[in-house]
């Protein structure tokens, strides 16, 4: 007996044991394996530290009282006290050789129904009720735990999914945005450049106005031009070249005046003056069966202009009035000290002093002057 405690031999099989897998009898103390203890693996699994503690070899529970005929050393007993008849029943082979009978020859001792009864309640224990309780709550709680999470996931996957396309939709209409405002700003500062150059073309127009204003009196022709080279046979050039010298020829100057050839007219020489670049014409007009004499001075006055010659000039046209009904006088007077005074019919051009450019007949007339050059211009 002392060398079945002491050694790691099955006493059965009489081969070495497992690591695990063996029973020590409680009462011999010889050690077993699984097989020879007639312990399928499922129970062994199944039984606690108390059931294996108190678990009785073949050997010794052959001492017993039997019921039946095959009490041997290997073999088990009907009445396995390490776990329920109905547990050992069900793992026995089917072709043993116990014979049951249905009468016992004696009544059993209280002692073995006690024993009978604390095998057959012994597997179902307290901490085995909670363990078998702990793992239904275990997957109860996971079942619903992964039921949950995958409705949270699929709910976060078309979270994410229209987020994704939110965003696409925002950088587009961002770089839309970013490409409208570049555009605008160009536009901008196109805007202000064409801007710029309208103030400026308007600047220039203004100049060659101003300049167009200056010389179209003043003609800068001479002898060696002539008349069909500026107008077509369908007008009458008048015209007035500046006289040179070999001894002073100055550019610029003479007048020049192209009458249609539907409008009568004719030249007076007599009228003009030596001292002046000027020319003076008669136009005969018929409008509505009414003739009138209409005379028109073309003239340039070089500067400076003294009052001398200028009231000789007005004496002039003061003498012209008396001839013709209406009288139109255009040039360049170079004239600055004139003040242009604008009423509702006409503009009355005042020498300084008050005295008006006037009068002839029976009817008084103010000459009409139209300035050719600016307010602050000679």
């Amino acid at each position: 007996m002392a060398s079945s405690l002491n050694s790691k031999v099955c006493a059965g099989c009489k081969n070495n044991l497992p690591k695990k897998e063996y029973l020590s009898c409680s009462t011999c103390g010889s050690k077993y394996d699984c097989e020879c203890a007639n312990i399928s693996q499922k129970q062994f699994e199944k039984m606690d530290q108390k059931l294996k503690s108190s678990w009785k070899c073949p050997e010794c529970c052959s001492k017993r009282p039997k019921t039946g005929n095959t009490n041997t050393p290997v073999r088990a007993a009907i009445t396995n006290l390490t776990c329920s008849n109905e547990s050992v029943n069900e793992e026995q082979p089917t072709d043993s050789n116990i014979t049951i009978r249905k009468k016992l020859s004696k009544p059993p001792t209280p002692t073995m129904s006690a024993s009978t009864d604390a095998d057959r309640t012994s597997n179902l224990t307290e901490s085995n009720l909670r363990g078998i309780i702990k793992q239904e709550l275990s997957i109860t709680i996971r079942e619903l735990v992964t039921s949950q999470l995958n409705t949270i996931n699929e709910q976060i996957t078309g979270f994410h999914d229209c987020m994704t396309f939110i965003n696409a939709q925002f950088e587009e209409m961002k770089a839309a945005m970013a490409e409208k405002s570049t555009i605008i700003n160009n536009l901008k500062k196109e805007n202000d450049q064409l801007n710029a150059s309208v103030k400026d073309l308007t600047t220039r127009l203004n100049i060659v106005e101003s300049h167009l204003r200056e010389c179209n009196v003043e003609t800068w022709l001479n002898s060696s031009v002539r008349d069909n080279e500026l107008f077509d046979s369908r007008y009458i050039v008048y015209r007035k070249d500046r006289a040179c010298s070999n001894q002073s020829k100055r550019d610029g100057g003479g007048v020049l005046v192209a009458i249609s050839r539907e409008i009568p007219s004719f030249r007076v020489i007599s009228w003009e003056t030596s001292d002046a670049e000027c020319i003076w014409l008669v136009l005969e007009t018929n409008n509505r069966q009414i003739k009138k004499r209409i005379g028109l001075c073309v003239v340039y006055i070089p500067p400076p202009v003294k009052h001398e010659f200028l009231n000789k000039f007005l004496e002039s046209v003061d003498n012209v009035t008396n001839h013709v009904d209406d009288l139109i006088v255009l040039g360049d007077f170079n004239m600055g000290f004139i003040k242009c005074i604008q009423s509702s019919e006409t503009v009355s051009c005042l020498r300084s002093g008050g005295k008006a450019v006037r009068r002839g007949g029976t009817t008084q007339r103010e000459m009409l002057i139209r300035p050719r050059h600016g307010p602050n211009q000679k």
